[in-house]
């Protein structure tokens, strides 16, 4: 019943927020922090406070019974300072969660408390290896987004983001290239038992040599049809330190090209990559074999908007993520999307967290409105299969014979935003169904429920 009364709430709001935004075109500026302490221009303070209610009912997860709730707190402060050519800054960001208890799916990807995920300094120097070019270094720790972020991203649905340690250098010609080399630390998010999660356990992350992630990205403006691509390798070297991990040692080479989308215009986004090195079969020292990795995704657009006072954009999607076809051939075929969210292409994390990106081929269709600056509202559907029968599919169900099938249900979901003040207080509202799950259903440690997931969050920039 949650759902379906947050639900309706998104649908009921709709006409009523595309009125007021109309009869209030032109609002009051909104306080911000910076300007009520009078701080100079070459100091930027920021912040945004976050808090977001999750209902998921009917549990699919192996171990966990009954419904899941929780109440989610972000709480993030940023300050940077400028010195031309030379700049500083940090971030704060408090992640918390309440009304969970031992039997929530709740995880360190929802409890960060009090953690700095950003200290950095920078320096942005121009004319460096020619006339008009831009050359920006940043060391410490930071948080990034590559290319599309689906491999390398900040987090904005999911409680708790991804952070990094180390050097990025982002060069910019006078025309259209773009090239980016980093060698980074990526953070352990902790605490990451179950007891101190639930608990809000302040534990600082922690970044060592164990774990290693460096590539380079180039991305070329100009390209034919309106269109801009990049072409990209990261790589991942991980091994046992404080922690016991899969000892990944993999490189992703890959490509995209994608036109933005714009009225009376199609767009397309085209991605892809593979995956070549090796991985343990698990991180259970009494269960671990070496493996080949050869793994690969595609993710593909196509879409088209109406010049229309709603701006609607109606997409095809495709999805694939390579998986496991045979667990015994001493080759791991279950494609790892590295450090990206998945929220944009896959639907929310937090107590869902229900589709992989690896071992899935999934077709889809989104419909996206705005019907002003202050409302937009999307309708996306997914129909999901496993790429492969006898590999895992969510939260570890499983059918080492194949003989579940692959078909993994129908996913439905609805998202509505809301500005009641433009760029200072926002609502959102959002739910998923998933319907006629039948691989999750006859899956030995699966069960034949059909997931119901809500949100509905306020957020408060200043």
């Amino acid at each position: 019943m949650k759902l379906f009364a947050l639900t309706a709430l998104a649908l009921a709001l709709t006409p009523a927020c595309t009125a007021y935004a109309q009869t209030n075109a032109s609002p009051a500026k909104p306080w911000k922090i910076h300007d009520a302490l009078d701080l100079p221009d070459w100091l930027t303070l920021r912040g945004d406070f976050r808090a977001r209610y999750e209902t998921l009912s009917r549990q699919f997860r192996p171990g966990l019974t009954g419904s899941d709730q929780g109440l989610f707190l972000r709480t993030n402060l940023f300050a940077e300072a400028k010195f031309a050519p030379f700049r500083i800054g940090a971030e704060l960001i408090d992640s918390r969660s309440y009304l969970t208890d031992v039997g929530s799916g709740v995880t360190a990807d929802d409890v960060n408390a009090a953690e700095l995920v950003q200290a950095y300094g920078a320096v942005t120097l121009k004319s460096v290896l020619a006339p008009g070019d831009k050359l920006d270094a940043q060391f410490g720790r930071f948080t990034m987004n590559l290319g599309s972020a689906r491999l390398a991203g900040r987090h904005a649905f999911r409680n708790a983001t991804n952070a990094f340690t180390g050097l990025r250098v982002d060069w910019t010609d006078a025309k259209n290239t773009e090239a980016t080399l980093f060698y980074t630390l990526p953070h352990t998010r902790l605490p990451n038992d179950r007891d101190s999660v639930l608990n809000n356990k302040v534990v600082f992350d922690t970044e060592t040599f164990d774990l290693t992630f460096w590539g380079a990205l180039l991305r070329r403006k100009d390209l034919p049809f309106h269109s801009s691509g990049e072409i990209f390798l990261f790589a991942v070297d991980e091994q046992d330190g404080r922690f016991q991990t899969l000892d990944r040692e993999f490189y992703t080479p890959g490509a995209r090209i994608l036109r933005l989308p714009a009225p009376r215009a199609w767009d397309f986004e085209l991605e892809g990559g593979v995956q070549r090195g090796s991985a343990r079969s698990s991180n259970n020292p009494a269960n671990i074999r070496d493996l080949s990795v050869r793994a690969a995704y595609v993710h593909a657009t196509l879409g088209y908007t109406w010049a229309s006072p709603w701006k609607p954009r109606l997409a095809f999607i495709y999805d694939y993520g390579s998986g496991d076809a045979d667990p015994n051939d001493g080759i791991s075929g279950r494609f790892d999307s590295l450090f990206g969210p998945r929220r944009a292409d896959f639907g929310p994390r937090g107590l869902l967290n229900d589709v992989p990106v690896g071992n899935i081929t999934s077709p889809a269709l989104r419909l996206d409105i705005a019907p002003n600056p202050r409302f937009s509202g999307a309708l996306f559907y997914r129909a999901l299969f496993l790429a492969q029968a006898r590999d895992a599919f969510a939260a570890g169900i499983r059918d080492p014979s194949g003989q579940s099938g692959r078909f993994a249900g129908h996913q439905l979901e609805i998202t509505g935003r809301y500005w009641l003040i433009p760029n200072a207080l926002r609502f959102d509202v959002g739910g998923v169904a998933l319907l006629d799950a039948n691989f999750e259903s006859n899956a030995p440690n699966g069960r034949s429920v059909s997931p119901l997931f809500a949100f509905a969050e306020v957020d408060v920039s200043f």
